[in-house]
């Protein structure tokens, strides 16, 4: 069982989306593994899930206006509250799995994403 923890969160902003991809292949075509959703009841939510040991790119928005997609700019940029793994709010995070990649493995208890506006 690993936690997933969600911080900066804006209480009663729209639901948290929460997207892993265990492959390059599923980030790319979009089709993650686990898909769910929590209530944004504190600045930091957070929800258990067993997942088999490997590697996950973890995506999650907020979806303040709750059209069930993470809204962008004309360029791309998100409009909403945004985070991957392993991205700490600097700079453009990626959609390359490698880079941006976290490792479940029998030590891994908790994972923690941040929520960032650029």
């Amino acid at each position: 069982m690993v936690t997933i923890e969600i911080t900066n969160v804006v209480i009663d902003n729209g639901l948290i989306h929460v997207s892993l991809f265990s492959s390059p292949e599923a980030l790319r075509r979009e089709g993650a593994d686990y898909i769910f959703t929590i209530q944004p009841s504190n600045t930091t939510v957070s929800h258990e899930i067993t997942l088999p040991h490997g590697e996950y790119y973890i995506g999650v928005f907020q979806d303040a206006n709750n059209n069930g997609s993470l809204d962008r700019n004309f360029l791309g940029v998100p409009r909403e509250l945004f985070g991957v793994s392993n991205y700490f709010g600097r700079g453009l995070p990626s959609n390359n799995f490698e880079r941006q990649k976290i490792t479940v493995d029998s030590t891994t208890t908790k994972i923690t994403v941040g929520l960032f506006r650029l």
